[in-house]
C-alpha cells in the first residue's frame, strides 16, 4: 500500500513538473544520455522521475545516480546534495552540450516525493563488468590488486589495479597511504561502474568508483613476504593467454641495463627476462644481483614482468657487466646492416663506434643519441647514466659499449605476430661512451681560409721582422689584459669592501643592528678577497697558465676542493687554441662553481667538461647539490660575489652563460666563450 502511495504521488508530481517545460523535453535518463552523446552543440529541458541509486561521496559538485525504466544518468547540482540512495525524487533543469561538446547542466533542482529500499550491489566477475549492463550500477566484484597508486591529475584519490587471470580492472578511491600495503591481497570490492573517468581526462577507460574505505574488503591478506612467489619457469607451446593467466611470479639474476623504467635481466637459467617496474620503484645498478616479482606476460619472444617490484640481492661487483666479443659484434654489424635483426644478440654486449648525428634535449624523460655506425644509423640510449653526453656535440666520433635491447609490443589478442619498435644500445655507466674525436676541423668554408692562411704567410715570411715585432706586442697586450682583469677584479671586491664599512660606521649609533648586519657582509667579502688573493697566488705558484694540456691544469685547479667530493673532468680543449687571459678566466670560472656547489650545494659528484666547437669554448659544471632559485639568488649587496665576478669576467671576453637549477635539484651551468686563433 505504501509503495502504490509513494508512486502515485511520483507520477502526479513528474506530471506536475513536466507541464512547465516546453514541448520536446527529455523525459527519461536515456533521453538524456543520448543528448550528451550527440554530435551537435545545442540546450534542451529535462525532467527525469527516478530513484536514486548512488551518491557520490565527499563531492562537492554534488553528483548523484538516478534510475529510471529506461536506464541510468549522471546528475550534478553544481552545490553539495543530501540526497540519499533509495530516494524517489523528479530532476529537473537544463542541459546544455557545448561547441567542444562538453556536457554540462544547470538550474538543476531535485524534488523528493518518497524514500524506498537503498539498492543492492550486483556481484560481477571481473571480466564481466565492463558491459552496458552495467553502465551506472552498483557492481561488487572480486581480484588481487596488482597495484596502487595516487592519481597524477587528482592527489585525492588512489588507484586500484584489480587482476583476475588475464583481466584487470582500476578501482578509484579517496587517498589513503594504506592502499600501498593491499598489493598482492585478495580484496572484495563494492562501487559504482563508470563508462569513463570523469574530470580532465577526455578519453578515458572504464573504472569502479569505491566512495569509502569500508567499499574495499581485505578478504586474503598479501604474502608476509612480498617477493615470495613461485619462479617464473620457462615452458615451450604455452600460449600467451596462459602466461597472463600464472599470477604473480618471481626471477633472480643479473641486471645487464635499465632504461625509463624497464631493465633487462639474465635470469639464472641463462635466459633473458625483461621488467616493467611499478610505480614508485627505482631501477637496479646494472650489474647488481636482483630478484623481481611481477605478472607475466609475453612479446611471443621472451617474457616480461610487468608492474614488478625490485629487490638488491647484491651489489654491482667488478666483473659483473658482459664484456663485448668479436662474434656479438659480427652479428650485430651483419644483421642490423641488412635492415634485420638476430634475436641471439638482444641482451648482449656490443661495442661499436661512429659519428653522433642527433643529441637529445634533457628535458625529455628518455635520453637517447643517434650514432652513424657507417652501416646503419643507431639508438643509443644512457636514461640512467645523464651525464654520460657531458663533452659530446653532434659531429663527435664516440665509442660505445652497451647492451642491445630489442624494443617491442606485448602481445595482444589482435597482434598474431610480435610489432617490434625498434632497437637500442642501453649504456651502463658513464665509461660507456668514450670520446674518440671532435667534430673534424676540415670544412669547404675553412679549407679556404687555410689556403688564404698559407698565401698570408708567404707574404709574412717576406716581411718576417714586423710580424716578429707585432707578435710580440700581441703578447704584451694579453699578459696586460691578464693584468687588468686580475685588479678589476679584486678592485671591485674592495670597492664592496670599503662601502659597507663606511655604512656600518654611519649607522653605528643610530642603528647598531643594522652596523652588525653590514660589518658580517664586509667579513664576508673580506673573506671573498682574500679568497681571489689565494686562489692567484696557487696559479702562479703552480704554474697553471703554462701548462699546455688544459685538462690537467683545471685538475690540479680543483685540487683543493677533493674529498668528500667526487670530482670528474674532461676538457678536450688544445690549449694552444686559446690565450693566456681566456685561459685564467676558464679556471678561475670552473673553480668558482665547483667551489659553489661544493660549499653551498654540499654536492656528492660533480662533473667538469669542456669541448671547443668551432671558434667557440663551451664548458659546463654539473653537480647533484641542494640547488637553488636562479631568479631569486643572493648578490653582491648579500657579500656574495661569486656568480656576479663570473659575469663580469665573460662580459670582458665577450661570452655567455645560463644557468638550470631548482632547489633540491642539482645544478648545472653552461658557459660559451668566443675564442680567437694565437
Amino acid at each position: 500500500m505504501i509503495v502504490k502511495i509513494l508512486s502515485a504521488s511520483l507520477a502526479v508530481l513528474a506530471l506536475c513538473v513536466r507541464s512547465t517545460y516546453a514541448e520536446g523535453a527529455i523525459s527519461s535518463a536515456a533521453g538524456l544520455n543520448q543528448f550528451f552523446g550527440g554530435t551537435r552543440p545545442g540546450t534542451v529541458d529535462f525532467s527525469i522521475t527516478g530513484v536514486v541509486t548512488h551518491v557520490v561521496a565527499n563531492d562537492s559538485a554534488g553528483n548523484f545516480i538516478v534510475r529510471d525504466e529506461t536506464g541510468s544518468a549522471n546528475l550534478y547540482l553544481g552545490r553539495p546534495v543530501d540526497r540519499k540512495p533509495g530516494e524517489l525524487v523528479v530532476a529537473h533543469g537544463r542541459a546544455r552540450l557545448t561547441m567542444q561538446l562538453e556536457p554540462c547542466l544547470w538550474n538543476v533542482s531535485c524534488d523528493v516525493a518518497g524514500i524506498g529500499p537503498t539498492p543492492a550491489y550486483t556481484p560481477t566477475a571481473l571480466a564481466e563488468i565492463d558491459s552496458p549492463a552495467h553502465y551506472l550500477q552498483n557492481v561488487e566484484t572480486e581480484g588481487i590488486v596488482a597495484d596502487a597508486f595516487t592519481d597524477d591529475l587528482d592527489r585525492n584519490y588512489d588507484f586500484l589495479i584489480l587482476k583476475d587471470g588475464v583481466h584487470t580492472f582500476p578501482v578509484a578511491c579517496p587517498h589513503d597511504p594504506a592502499h600501498e600495503k593491499l598489493i598482492d591481497a585478495h580484496v572484495r570490492v563494492q562501487g559504482l561502474f563508470q563508462p569513463h573517468i570523469y574530470g580532465e581526462r577526455k578519453y578515458s577507460g572504464p573504472s569502479i568508483l569505491a566512495d569509502n574505505a569500508s567499499d574495499i574488503v581485505m578478504v586474503k591478506p598479501p604474502p608476509s613476504d612480498p617477493f615470495d612467489f613461485p619462479p617464473l619457469t620457462p615452458a615451450r607451446y604455452i600460449s600467451p593467454q596462459d602466461i597472463m593467466r600464472m599470477g604473480k611470479r618471481s626471477a633472480s639474476g643479473t641486471v645487464l641495463a635499465t632504461y625509463a623504467n624497464r631493465l633487462v635481466m639474465k635470469a639464472s637459467n641463462g635466459r633473458i627476462v625483461c621488467a616493467q617496474l611499478a610505480n614508485a620503484e627505482k631501477l637496479p645498478p646494472s650489474g647488481s644481483r636482483i630478484t623481481a616479482v611481477g605478472y607475466p606476460e609475453t612479446d611471443l619472444l621472451r617474457y616480461h614482468l610487468t608492474r614488478a617490484r625490485v629487490r638488491v640481492d647484491y651489489p654491482p661487483s667488478e666483473g659483473s657487466l658482459p664484456s663485448s666479443d668479436d662474434e656479438t659484434v659480427r652479428i650485430f654489424r651483419e644483421t642490423i646492416g641488412n635492415g634485420n635483426f638476430d634475436n641471439k644478440v638482444f641482451g648482449r654486449t656490443v661495442t661499436i663506434e661512429g659519428i653522433v648525428r642527433l643529441l637529445p634535449s634533457h628535458e625529455l624523460e628518455r635520453l637517447r643519441l643517434i650514432l652513424d655506425a657507417g652501416y646503419v644509423s643507431i639508438p643509443v640510449d644512457f636514461s640512467s647514466n645523464p651525464s654520460a653526453d657531458d663533452g659530446i656535440v653532434v659531429g663527435s666520433r664516440i665509442e660505445v659499449t652497451g647492451c642491445v635491447v630489442l624494443e617491442t609490443t606485448l602481445w595482444h589478442p589482435n597482434n598474431i605476430f610480435p610489432r617490434v619498435d625498434g632497437f637500442s644500445v642501453v649504456i651502463r655507466r658513464p665509461s660507456d661512451i668514450r670520446i674518440v674525436a671532435n667534430p673534424p676541423w676540415w670544412t669547404p668554408g675553412r679549407l679556404s681560409v687555410v689556403i688564404a692562411i698559407l698565401l698570408g704567410a708567404l707574404v709574412a715570411f717576406l716581411i718576417r721582422n714586423v710580424v716578429i715585432a707585432r707578435i710580440g706586442r700581441m703578447k704584451l697586450d694579453e699578459r696586460t689584459q691578464l693584468a687588468v682583469e686580475l685588479h678589476d677584479s679584486l678592485s671591485q671586491t674592495l670597492t664592496g669592501l670599503a662601502c659597507q664599512i663606511a655604512a656600518a660606521q654611519d649607522s653605528l649609533t643610530a642603528d647598531p643592528l643594522s652596523a652588525e648586519s653590514k660589518l658580517e657582509t664586509a667579513s664576508r667579502i673580506l673573506k671573498s678577497c682574500r679568497t681571489d688573493l689565494r686562489n692567484c697566488l696557487f696559479d702562479l705558484r703552480n704554474d697553471t697558465l703554462a701548462e699546455k694540456d688544459l685538462d690537467i691544469a683545471v685538475k690540479r685547479t680543483l685540487q683543493p676542493f677533493e674529498g668528500e667530493t667526487e670530482i670528474s673532468t674532461r676538457f678536450n680543449v688544445k690549449r694552444s687554441r686559446i690565450n693566456d687571459a681566456t685561459s685564467h678566466a676558464v679556471l678561475a670560472i670552473v673553480r668558482e662553481l665547483v667551489a659553489n656547489a661544493v660549499r653551498h650545494g654540499h654536492a656528492w659528484t660533480v662533473h667538469v667538461a669542456g669541448v671547443l666547437v668551432g671558434d667557440a669554448l663551451m664548458f659546463s659544471v654539473k653537480d647533484d647539490g641542494s640547488g637553488f632559485d636562479p631568479e631569486n639568488r643572493v648578490g653582491t649587496e648579500s657579500g656574495h660575489f661569486g656568480l656576479s665576478s663570473i659575469v663580469e669576467r665573460l662580459k670582458r671576453l665577450g661570452g655567455e652563460i645560463s644557468i638550470s637549477s631548482k632547489p633540491c635539484g642539482g645544478t648545472k651551468v653552461r658557459v660559451k666563450i668566443p675564442i680567437r686563433t694565437q
